[in-house]
């Protein structure tokens, strides 16, 4: 049985999400500042008639955030049922992993600060992390982001 995984790259990483979670991908896009948000959140994008909340994976890794530029994608998800933009630095494309390819993330990096990491599958000589998409925000950030934005 395969997995269909849309691979993209954070801060030159590779993480995963199931295609299943993914509505579209945006590279022509406007952030607009949303005050008083979550300090992940970048703002909002206007998307077909919706607000939806572009959240910064690099800010959530714990990584220090770059300019956009050509490669700067928006993966529209959701997390519990809300909108999100996920911003990315660059997508690499649609993957298939077998199901024997997917691990179990090692005990020592199991905590509460990684529970939006799934899994850890490999690709060739690559690892890939897959990403639970709706685990990536707290139950605080959701609660804020649904009272600033129209969802």
């Amino acid at each position: 049985m395969e997995t269909k995984l849309a691979v993209f790259l954070v801060d030159g990483e590779e993480y995963g999400l199931d295609i299943a979670n993914i509505n579209t991908v945006e590279k022509d896009f406007n952030i607009e500042y949303l005050p008083d948000s979550p300090k992940n959140v970048k703002g909002k994008i206007y998307l077909r008639g919706d607000e939806i909340p572009v959240y910064s994976l690099r800010s959530k890794f714990g990584i220090p955030e770059k300019e956009r530029d050509k490669d700067t994608r928006l993966l529209i998800s959701s997390v519990k049922g809300m909108p999100i933009a996920l911003e990315v630095d660059k997508v690499n494309g649609i993957m298939d992993i077998e199901t024997t390819d997917v691990f179990d993330l090692p005990q020592v990096i199991k905590n509460n600060n990684t529970s939006y990491i799934k899994y850890i599958a490999k690709s060739g000589g690559n690892l890939i992390l897959l990403l639970d998409s709706d685990m990536l925000l707290d139950n605080e950030e959701i609660n804020l982001l649904e009272e600033l934005v129209n969802i």
